[in-house]
């Protein structure tokens, strides 16, 4: 942020007594403000990664819930980078399991099925692990309840697109 605020201050140098003080602070104050954007889109980035390979490893990994990872990739990389944000929507891995819900704003029925049944597996092992918690499985079960009412009733259903068949 100091290399900002000298550059700012060798602008109004250059333009000496010709513009207010005024003028030359929001010249400083610019240039600051766009390192600091630097830093936060590369923070953006940064977090759009972790998202991807979390998301990722949840393909693999039936426990790990893949879908609120690809949110976070594509939420942050359309913030960060239109490069990043093109390339992780042209990906098989958005296609499959974000593409029709970000466009068409539901699912199919296999995809609910996938992301409830996985959310149950990870939620139950959290409930399992906190017997001596009863407020904690209290917490759990409602939280399980309001995640599975919200893929029946609030996303919408999707019928499956069908291949054509070769004959």
């Amino acid at each position: 942020s100091n290399r900002g605020i000298q550059d700012g201050q060798k602008i109004c140098n250059k333009i000496g007594a010709a513009f207010p003080k005024i003028i030359c602070g929001i010249v400083i104050m610019k240039e600051v403000i766009m390192k600091k954007h630097k830093i936060i889109r590369i923070i953006w980035i940064i977090l759009g990664f972790i998202g991807f390979g979390l998301g990722t490893v949840g393909v693999i990994v039936p426990l790990l819930p893949s879908f609120p990872f690809y949110m976070l990739t594509l939420f942050a990389f359309a913030k960060s980078s239109d490069r990043l944000h093109k390339w992780f929507i042209s990906t098989e891995l958005y296609k499959k399991n974000l593409e029709s819900f970000v466009n068409k704003k539901g699912m199919t029925v296999k995809t609910k099925i996938r992301i409830v049944a996985c959310v149950t597996l990870v939620m139950a092992f959290g409930f399992i692990m906190m017997k001596h918690v009863p407020v904690g499985r209290i917490v759990l079960a409602i939280v399980w309840v309001c995640h599975v009412l919200y893929f029946i009733f609030v996303i919408k259903t999707l019928e499956e697109e069908r291949q054509p068949s070769e004959v």
